[in-house]
């Protein structure tokens, strides 16, 4: 077998091991953190609204892909989704995890402009994205829900 091989192999097999649910969990926080940050130094929706968008899709893209590697998913089936909302939460309903209506709407009407990269390069035209507060509210929830299943602080 060539050694490029080999070495590719090593590396996709540590990469395996040290990608964590965990892991995921604390960039998840972390990601969270940040958008507080800027929500509380700048408030008003419109004052960076891409960069606040984005901060909150991705704290759920992170909270889901750590509960989905919690419960066996590989590193390779994870990055396989992408960052595409709408398939990480069909995951989390094929685990028995539900969102509730509302909080999916949001989600997929962040997630056109998410997936697709227009909260990180500019696409000009209007965009209709959710009310930023009440995304807020169901990203906190899923992190907090996403946490404590992986911490095993529910009963």
């Amino acid at each position: 077998m060539p050694k490029t091989n080999t070495n590719k192999q090593a590396l996709e097999k540590e990469l395996e091991e040290r990608t964590t649910a965990g892991g995921l969990i604390n960039y998840a926080w972390q990601y969270y953190k940040a958008y507080q940050i800027v929500d509380k130094t700048m408030p008003k929706v419109q004052e960076l609204f891409p960069v606040k968008y984005f901060l909150l899709c991705r704290v759920l893209e992170l909270s889901i892909k750590g509960f989905l590697r919690n419960k066996g998913y590989t590193r390779k089936k994870l990055m396989g989704m992408g960052h595409d909302l709408e398939k990480l939460i069909d995951e989390l309903h094929k685990n028995d995890v539900l969102m509730g209506v509302n909080q999916m709407l949001e989600t997929f009407v962040a997630n056109q402009y998410y997936k697709t990269k227009q909260f990180e390069y500019p696409i000009t035209g209007y965009k209709e994205v959710p009310d930023l507060k009440s995304l807020e509210r169901n990203v906190k929830l899923a992190l907090s829900m996403t946490t404590n299943a992986i911490h095993k602080l529910l009963p």
